[in-house]
């Protein structure tokens, strides 16, 4: 069986047993001040799970942390070292190495982050985004990408809010718009940090998380 056989006549008309049988669309996106009370927030609750605290965490994982405060998802995800060094080793390639700009990167962590409304991600989508010299009100025009942006990453960003909150609606002529702007390099590699975003939304926001700047 080749990986790009055509489906057969007997499951040709079969329903799929994992798609959702109707299209399910999410809510607009909050308006900016209901954003503010939702990061401010974040800023105040306490992870619905019992954490190592920053001690423990460093002596769970030998990769050196430095002096900064350990991040709540880092303790959390420290019961776990192997897998923590992973993250930490994968999130750290995806925010500063590659082929896409770093900027692109940061703005579709915040694009995934606010189809998932985590607002832990989200304030950790604006650290990028503000060390890379975004005013606040750049950040917020994201949501509604405008001409201020390149078409490329327009398109990147409607991809990335598309796979975030409709995946299984994603089809060849999605990534054929994507390849217009971007090499097949950079078109995997756009993929990569949708998926590993909204792997990070998910994780943080399951736990409710306290964002810490």
């Amino acid at each position: 069986i080749r990986f790009d056989e055509p489906t057969s006549e007997r499951f040709l008309e079969s329903p799929s047993l994992v798609a959702p049988s109707v299209e399910q669309r999410r809510p607009p996106l909050e308006p900016r001040a209901a954003v503010e009370g939702e990061l401010s927030a974040c800023r105040e609750r306490t992870a619905r799970v019992a954490l190592p605290s920053e001690e423990e965490a460093r002596a769970l994982l030998p990769t050196d942390l430095g002096q900064k405060p350990v991040p709540e998802w880092v303790r959390a995800l420290s019961l776990f070292p192997d897998t923590c060094r992973g993250q930490l080793a994968t999130l750290d390639a995806i925010a500063n190495e590659g082929r896409l700009d770093k900027l692109l990167k940061a703005q579709i962590a915040w694009t995934c982050a606010r189809q998932d409304r985590a607002w832990y991600a989200l304030a950790d989508a604006q650290r990028r985004l503000a060390a890379l010299g975004q005013s606040v009100d750049q950040m917020f025009a994201i949501d509604a990408p405008s001409e201020t942006l390149s078409p490329g990453a327009r398109e990147a960003l409607a991809f990335a809010a598309r796979l975030t909150a409709v995946p299984h609606t994603i089809a060849d002529a999605d990534v054929a718009r994507l390849r217009k702007h971007f090499s097949d390099y950079e078109t995997a590699e756009i993929d990569y940090v949708v998926c590993t975003s909204n792997m990070f939304d998910r994780f943080t926001e399951t736990l409710g998380l306290k964002w810490t700047d």
